[in-house]
C-alpha cells in the first residue's frame, strides 16, 4: 500500500531538562491539566526488508488506556 500524504501524522518531541519549571511556566500563562498523564507502549511491525519504512509507512500496535493497530 502506498502511503497516502493527506493522512500524514507529525510527532514533534522536545527535550526539556527542568520539567517542574517548565510546568510552572505554563502554568503562570494560564494553560490548565486538559487530561491526567497517560503513558502508551508501542510496538511497530515490518518486513525483514523494510519494505513499510521505504514506503514512509508505519504498522504499529498501540497500547495506552486501550490496545490500538495503526496503519
Amino acid at each position: 500500500m502506498a502511503n497516502n500524504q493527506n493522512n500524514l501524522e507529525v510527532e514533534v518531541k522536545f527535550f526539556i531538562p527542568e520539567l517542574a519549571a517548565f510546568r510552572e511556566r505554563l502554568l503562570a500563562a494560564g494553560a490548565e491539566l486538559a487530561k491526567p498523564r497517560i503513558y502508551e507502549r508501542n510496538v511497530r511491525f515490518d518486513t525483514e526488508d523494510e519494505q513499510l519504512l521505504k514506503e514512509l509507512s508505519l504498522l504499529r500496535l498501540r497500547q495506552d488506556t486501550a490496545v490500538t493497530l495503526t496503519y
